[in-house]
């Protein structure tokens, strides 16, 4: 969907640092509660629970060509990844926060091509108080700002859409039949 990010959040979970999420049974078992929305383009909201992780996962598509700057800020620990490409497996540690109220300036400047997907993964854990993750971009020539609603997505790109090649022969099944499909990569 245009506009929009994915939102995982994993409650119930005391302490302020990443393990704290990524070794937790729920995060394992990848039983968290999910949306898809936007309110302020890569920026969560403030305040929201205690005790509680989030990871935010989808496409930034830039509306530039060139190299640009990533800064993560978070409360309270968290770590920022960007793929090479549209692809999760090209995945790329961008920063990572140590803890409340840190902000990171990524070393990694990646060149992005203008209409390009680019997947990313974002996760931060709140153990008490305030808390937030927002992810800045600076485009070439501009100033840092949060990366905004019109270059975020979530969906599927159009190179990992499965397809038909071959129409399978005509069949008849009966309501009490199983039918097979057989799938080759």
């Amino acid at each position: 969907a245009n506009n929009v990010i994915k939102w995982s959040q994993y409650t119930g979970i005391s302490g302020g640092t990443i393990d704290t999420l990524t070794n937790n049974a729920a995060y394992i078992n990848n039983n968290p509660t999910i949306s898809y929305s936007t309110v302020n383009g890569l920026a969560s909201g403030t305040n929201m629970a205690d005790n509680y992780g989030m990871v935010m996962s989808g496409f930034i598509v830039p509306q530039t060509n060139g190299e640009y700057y990533f800064q993560w800020r978070t409360d309270d620990q968290g770590i920022f990844f960007l793929s090479t490409n549209h692809q999760p497996q090209g995945l790329q540690f961008m920063a990572q926060t140590t803890g409340a109220n840190s902000t990171v300036t990524s070393t990694n400047r990646p060149y992005l091509r203008a209409g390009e997907w680019y997947f990313f993964l974002a996760m931060y854990k709140e153990g008490t108080s305030g808390d937030y993750g927002v992810v800045t971009w600076q485009p070439p020539g501009g100033a840092y700002q949060v990366i905004t609603n019109t270059s975020l997505f979530y969906g599927v790109h159009k190179d990992n859409i499965v397809g038909i090649s071959v129409q399978p022969k005509d069949a008849i099944f009966y309501e009490t039949d199983l039918p097979v499909l057989f799938v080759q990569a």
